[in-house]
């Protein structure tokens, strides 16, 4: 499977699913599709009566076989950027705005030194999992939880230690969170929100 052949459709489909990266796809049925994906990339989803979480499954896994989506010689940068601006959310407090829009322009920078491949795959993903969160109502996948879900998958960090896995997963979470509250601020040219 290739980015070019991910199945988004099929995903999109499943927009009010249940638990969609939270809950696995069935073992056997995500092996079925990985071998009809491997024999025909085109191959028609809808024909082979596969749950949407199994594609979602799918999709993880293939995330999982490449390289992350943000390199992580960019990740420390994205995090120290991002940091200041979590902070501030986490204390129940807005930033105050020339330092909010000062941190989302250092997060934006950090993206736009992503390779084009990578950059144009992380805004098709974080620009489907922001629709997602949209509709959190119908499946309680709110962008907090599609965060804490799919930041191991997107970031894929390389901790040393126990002690420094456990003191960092906080951030890279709020990260991905932020990307997908702010998607159109990242990836579409809109104004932050």
């Amino acid at each position: 499977m290739t980015f070019v052949n991910v199945p988004w459709e099929e995903l999109d489909r499943g927009i009010n699913a249940e638990g969609i990266y939270r809950i696995p796809g069935n073992k056997q049925q995500v092996e079925i599709l990985q071998v009809k994906l491997q024999e025909d990339p085109n191959v028609d989803i809808r024909s082979l009566d596969i749950q949407v979480n199994t594609v979602a499954t799918v999709l993880k896994s293939f995330f999982k076989d490449t390289e992350p989506l943000i390199p992580p010689n960019l990740q420390e940068e994205l995090l120290e950027a991002a940091e200041k601006y979590v902070e501030n959310r986490e204390a129940g407090k807005e930033p105050e705005i020339p330092e909010k829009s000062t941190r989302l322009l250092g997060i934006r920078g950090v993206l736009r030194k992503i390779s084009p491949v990578n950059y144009e795959v992380l805004k098709y993903f974080i620009t489907h999992l922001n629709e997602l969160s949209q509709h959190k109502d119908k499946h309680s996948m709110d962008s907090r939880n599609l965060a804490l879900c799919l930041w191991p998958t997107i970031l894929r960090m390389d901790f040393s230690s126990y002690d420094k896995m456990a003191q960092s997963t906080k951030i890279p979470g709020e990260v991905i969170q932020t990307l997908i509250d702010q998607c159109g601020f990242f990836f579409h040219g809109e104004p932050e929100c």
